[in-house]
């Protein structure tokens, strides 16, 4: 749980999303509330990514709601998880798992005769009243000026199961702390503590928010690839002001170039995290896709572009034996051996440049003895692939594997096996086209290709 994402709430015009405040900019209830804000978004020198949460103990609620119900006019900074406490509504969220410890990052400044203090419970409610299960505290004093990082035990009380979590931090322990039965200093003006990267720890683990893109134009294809237990829903911010999305992996047009902070949070049962990358897209001019496919015969291949592109667009193939190249559109060219190839097609045109290469297998018949196109000693399915790959042999190998390679040429994936059947896992794998070559010791069985498209 980090403080990435920012925004305006009933209360403020801006506090941590997803969490509550004291903040009292933009109180609704009556113009004659101070505007009162000390929980403040820290960019100059985040915990992790790009913004971090200050509270600063501040004076001025004496009118305000909170400042009447506690007869206070100086209050700590505070978040606390859900809903702000002005609203009147319990603190915390829904929440079910049994944490054995929890880690955050901090810095603080507490003034002398000042308390900090960070809280968090999990509770339930037992028809009558709610029970505290298990909880931790840590209190903060001095002058901590760099980053450190804390990791709290929860001490349980229970053996029920929670239903809500309670995460709670303020420059000032007061009137937190006296609510709780313990003694607390009152708060003294100028107290800051700022806080990061707050970690739960359990055996349900909490899920890890990430996710590639690919851009085309102005259009950029998001895919989540995120770490999450169970059912998980998606809330995508794309940055522009404008776009969000609940799918997991949503397509998403700009209409203007620029850089965008594009931010994912991912929920499951265990808790939830966020992920932010920026995202740049420089123009409306589409860039270029190369590709091709060939035909051989005997060592004599021709090869056809079948690239898109925009305008005048150079070619520069260079056909994998270290002696072959050209730059013309559709080459034929003759190989002085048989064998496998590994043929590159580069095209630039005034909006990029873009490669695809493909292994070319040439084999002159008259000079050998192997029938053309090589025997086929393998069945692949699903193609397209989204999960999994399977490769059934027509044979049972005690020692083999498969190296796959994208487009370039670069390994991607290696599997050893043994058997007759190999199954690939390839959700680590972007989308795309990829081809593969098996191996039986270091003798190379086959070869082929296969896409993976993602859902």
């Amino acid at each position: 749980m980090d403080f990435e994402i920012w925004g305006p709430s009933l209360t403020s015009d801006l506090e941590p999303t997803g969490w509550g405040s004291l903040n009292a900019d933009a109180f609704i209830f009556s113009l004659s509330h101070p505007l009162v804000t000390s929980t403040l978004q820290e960019t100059s020198n985040p915990g992790q990514g790009m913004t971090s949460v200050k509270l600063v103990t501040s004076s001025g609620y004496n009118s305000s709601y909170f400042g009447n119900v506690f007869g206070l006019d100086t209050m700590g900074g505070m978040v606390s998880i859900g809903m702000t406490p002005y609203l009147g509504v319990p603190l915390g969220v829904p929440y079910t798992q049994k944490p054995t410890s929890v880690d955050l990052m901090y810095k603080s400044n507490i003034i002398s005769g000042d308390t900090g203090v960070f809280l968090i419970q999990v509770t339930h409610w037992n028809g009558s009243q709610r029970v505290i299960d298990g909880d931790a505290m840590m209190l903060f004093t001095g002058n901590v000026s760099n980053w450190s990082t804390i990791s709290l035990p929860l001490t349980y009380y229970t053996a029920n199961t929670p239903d809500t979590l309670v995460i709670l931090a303020s420059s000032s322990a007061s009137p937190w702390l006296n609510n709780l039965g313990g003694p607390s200093p009152s708060p003294i003006p100028g107290s800051e503590l700022i806080i990061d990267n707050i970690v739960l720890n359990s055996t349900c683990p909490t899920p890890i928010a990430n996710f590639t893109h690919l851009s085309q134009g102005q259009s950029v294809a998001f895919f989540d690839s995120s770490f999450t237990t169970g059912l998980a829903t998606y809330s995508w911010d794309f940055g522009d002001g404008a776009g969000t999305s609940f799918l997991p992996s949503p397509i998403y047009y700009y209409t203007a170039p620029g850089t965008y902070n594009v931010c994912l949070i991912v929920t499951d049962s265990c808790g939830s995290d966020t992920a932010c990358q920026n995202v740049t897209i420089s123009t409306g001019c589409p860039p270029p896709i190369a590709f091709f496919t060939y035909i051989p015969n005997g060592l004599t291949v021709s090869f056809s572009d079948q690239s898109t592109s925009t305008g005048t667009t150079i070619y520069n193939w260079d056909f994998g034996d270290g002696i072959g190249s050209s730059n013309i559109q559709n080459p034929i060219y003759s190989y002085i051996a048989n064998g496998t190839y590994t043929a590159c097609l580069t095209i630039s045109d005034s909006c990029d440049t873009s490669s695809f290469c493909l292994p070319v297998i040439v084999f002159d018949s008259i000079s050998g003895t192997k029938k053309w196109p090589p025997e086929k000693l393998y069945s692949l399915y699903p193609n397209p692939a989204h999960g999994n790959i399977n490769i059934s042999l027509s044979k049972s190998l005690s020692s083999g594997n498969v190296i796959i390679c994208n487009q370039l040429g670069v390994i991607v994936k290696i599997k050893d096996f043994k058997g007759s059947h190999i199954k690939i896992n390839t959700s680590e794998i972007s989308n795309g086209f990829y081809y593969f070559t098996i191996f039986e010791n270091t003798k190379k069985l086959n070869s082929g290709s296969f896409i993976i498209q993602h859902e």
